[in-house]
């Protein structure tokens, strides 16, 4: 269960654009993932948003996932695995989740919106959590990566719309998240 933070830092006190996720294996969706957005989105970046603006890849990365081919791009920050997220969260300004394939709940998803961290995701993830596209999080195919460039740069360039969307995000942990709810699935699992 996730719980929506009462306080996170807001827009001002963020920067830079996070990817979290354990890369277990070579054929894993976040290698996946992370393999197309840093070959196809991160290059549309680059003129569009500050040279200084980062891309965090957050996670375990078993040692058999080579990822040192990404350090070769001056915008990667190659963190791995950390002992508490809550702070890497706090610090950035987009999350992104470009996953093109996924079996399972995509926690990810719930626990960066409970930090306040507005994401642009895959339309598969969106559907998965069942959110509003554009009202709860920036949601685009990762067939057009162009769109996915454009959403994270409006998402981070625009303080109103990255206001919006995180109060959004919030609402949503809080409902989907909320006490009452999983007693009601729960009874409803074992009417069955």
């Amino acid at each position: 269960m996730q719980k929506a933070l009462p306080h996170s830092p807001g827009w001002d006190a963020r920067r830079d654009i996070l990817f979290l996720g354990a890369m277990h294996d070579i054929d894993s969706p976040n290698v996946d993932s992370l393999a197309w957005f840093s070959s196809q989105v991160l290059p549309l970046l680059d003129g569009r948003l500050p040279d200084d603006v980062k891309f965090t890849v957050c996670g375990y990365i078993n040692p058999k996932v080579d990822l040192k081919p990404l350090t070769k791009n001056p915008r990667v920050n190659l963190l791995g695995r950390v002992p508490d997220v809550g702070l890497v969260y706090d610090r950035h300004r987009i999350f992104v989740a470009p996953t093109r394939f996924a079996a399972g709940i995509p926690y990810k998803i719930h626990e960066a919106a409970a930090h306040g961290l507005p994401i642009v995701a895959s339309s598969i993830l969106c559907e998965q959590v069942g959110w509003t596209p554009g009202e709860d999080m920036l949601s685009v195919s990762t067939t057009d990566p162009q769109a996915f460039a454009d959403a994270i740069v409006r998402l981070y360039e625009d303080k109103a719309l990255w206001e919006s969307i995180r109060e959004h995000e919030l609402v949503r942990v809080r409902d989907d998240h909320s006490h009452q709810k999983y007693l009601e699935q729960l009874k409803a699992i074992l009417s069955f």
